[in-house]
């Protein structure tokens, strides 16, 4: 769903452009002509435009995704983030668009798109005993429950909109309810492409009689293009409460989740942080309860050649000599993988809490690394890696690991340091060779 909207969007963006303020009438003429122009463009790259009923200030057309590759190289290109797999899922897929001029005094353009044609796959991967579902979506779709609308202000470079609520049960051998409430977003645009988008959604929840219930509720999401590259990107996300639930004895609940991806490009290599942090994560399982207070993980890799990733993205999986000579490529800038921090402030589990651990690690790859090594010899990687890492767990924690049958024989041949009354471990990895606090494995 979330995949589908945000391509629709991003066809739409495509399909008006930069205009000065003029005359109503002038103006509607006028972007009439850009549609017009931009249809063709989008019927250049993978889509195909039918069903087209132009009035004096409304339109309706029919899009349809025909060639997905070409869909998914020019979305890539807008701003999109989909990959060839994704889209191709997409073939098929027939999405109604009705236009309004000039609506109100904010927009510009108004739009409902909906789905009028279900995607190819969903046919050919469902079950025959999923016929009903696929019924009550062609249903839901005749009466355009599935529905986006958006609404551009009078200069294009800002738009906002909603996604209509669902409340919907699909009548099965176990009923299944879904609910969606307060999707919502906005955002704004330049030089014809998206530069930034916020969304929000207040609910989504699935219920299946008494066998599941799970639900997702104060979900927010922003993306800002913060360069001329499309991989100059930063993104953050919120999530209030996760809950999946089988029965009272197993669940999974998690509070206040918020992350964010940064991307750097500088002389073409690109770096990607991630950075994630949750109030709490509870689980219940077969009766037996644990939870993690205050749990944190950052992820860094940098040094990927931009030029060779992006090629080696779009390479046939099948041609070795060019997937293996773009990873070499790749190897030959010298990458490296960070973990700042993954700590857990406590851990409590049934009414025991006790303090909980820190890890911090990085991996470098040596870039004078051959990958035709690793064909006589599968561990010749291991002596191209060097690295460093450390584990700082709370005494009490590790008493409690090491009384699991399962965890003995690690601790016996991995003894900690004691350091400031936690156990420690030091960790390096030195071309092959492991190096745990000052021994030699």
């Amino acid at each position: 769903m979330k995949k589908t909207g945000f391509a629709v969007v991003t066809v739409l963006l495509a399909a008006v452009l930069y205009y000065m303020t003029v005359g109503s009438s002038q103006l509607t003429e006028q972007m009439k002509q850009q549609v017009d122009s931009q249809l063709t463009i989008l019927q250049q790259h993978g889509f195909a435009v039918n069903e087209r009923d132009i009035k004096e200030k409304d339109e309706h057309f029919v899009i349809s995704f025909d060639d997905t590759g070409k869909i998914t190289d020019y979305l890539n290109k807008n701003a999109a983030d989909v990959t060839p797999e994704e889209m191709a899922a997409m073939q098929g897929l027939k999405v109604g668009v009705d236009i309004v001029y000039l609506k109100d005094s904010y927009s510009a353009v108004s739009a409902d798109i909906y789905p009028v044609a279900l995607p190819k796959e969903v046919y050919t991967s469902t079950n025959p005993g999923d016929k009903a579902v696929i019924e009550h979506l062609k249903k839901m779709m005749k009466e355009k429950k599935l529905l986006v609308h958006f609404d551009f202000n009078k200069l294009l470079d800002n738009f906002k909109g909603y996604v209509k609520d669902i409340n919907e049960t699909f009548e099965d051998e176990v009923p299944v309810n879904i609910v969606m409430q307060g999707f919502t977003f906005k955002g704004e645009t330049e030089n014809e492409k998206l530069k930034s988008i916020h969304q929000s959604l207040k609910l989504l929840s699935l219920k299946a009689d008494k066998t599941i219930y799970s639900v997702i509720t104060d979900v927010t999401s922003s993306y800002l293009r913060s360069g001329d590259s499309p991989y100059e990107t930063s993104s953050k996300y919120h999530i209030g409460t996760m809950e999946i639930q089988e029965s009272s004895e197993n669940f999974i609940t998690l509070t206040s989740l918020d992350g964010a991806l940064v991307n750097h490009v500088t002389d073409g290599l690109l770096k990607s942080e991630i950075h994630t942090k949750a109030e709490s994560l509870k689980v219940k399982e077969e009766g037996e309860y644990y939870a993690l207070h205050k749990v944190l993980f950052g992820f860094s890799i940098e040094n990927l050649d931009l030029e060779a990733l992006e090629k080696l993205q779009k390479a046939n999986p099948q041609d070795e000599q060019t997937v293996e000579a773009l990873s070499q490529k790749m190897i030959s800038k010298g990458i490296i993988l960070h973990i700042p921090e993954f700590s857990v402030q406590s851990v409590e589990k049934e009414k025991k809490t006790v303090d909980g651990f820190k890890f911090s690690s990085t991996l470098k790859i040596d870039k004078n690394y051959k990958i035709e090594q690793s064909k006589n010899n599968p561990l010749a990687l291991l002596g191209a890696l060097n690295g460093h890492s450390t584990l700082t767990v709370s005494g009490e924690l590790f008493g409690m690991i090491a009384q699991d049958p399962r965890s003995m024989m690690l601790v016996m041949f991995f003894p900690p340091m004691e350091k400031e009354g936690n156990k420690f471990y030091d960790i390096k990895l030195r071309k092959g060779m492991l190096i745990v606090n000052g021994k030699k494995l």
